[in-house]
């Protein structure tokens, strides 16, 4: 189990558009959670914090991305193959268009509107179609 969670680390690219950026740092809350000890799917929630303080906006076109490989890691997984259920909101509440790259990398494109920042970014893995491979 311990062994599937490190895989999952995940990848967060965005592109830099303004060059009167303070400080290029977004923090992130990553929440795992599952139904109860049967439960055969875990949640993960990434929860990006919104301060005034921070000069750069999660807005605009983003890449979510997820790895291929873990750290110290030679094999490659194709873990985006696990994600189900990706959604993503801003933080005005509204759901943010998410498109699967149609090459073959691990990648979503997320279109946020003008006006919107992204704030979550949710999906689930079902762990027994990961174990079966």
């Amino acid at each position: 189990m311990m062994y599937f969670l490190t895989s999952f680390l995940l990848l967060f690219a965005t592109s830099l558009s303004s060059s009167s950026i303070i400080s290029p740092f977004i923090y992130a809350k990553y929440i795992l959670s599952y139904n109860d000890i049967q439960s055969t799917n875990i949640y993960i929630n990434i929860e990006f914090q919104i301060n005034e303080h921070i000069q750069f906006h999660l807005n605009g076109t983003q890449i979510f991305i997820m790895p291929r490989s873990v750290p110290s890691g030679y094999n490659l997984q194709f873990y985006d193959s696990y994600v189900d259920n990706l959604t993503a909101k801003s933080s005005s509440g509204n759901f943010i268009t998410i498109k699967k790259e149609s090459i073959d990398g691990p990648r979503w494109t997320l279109e946020c509107a003008l006006n919107e920042t992204l704030s979550t970014i949710s999906y689930s893995i079902n762990l027994t179609k990961h174990e079966q491979g």
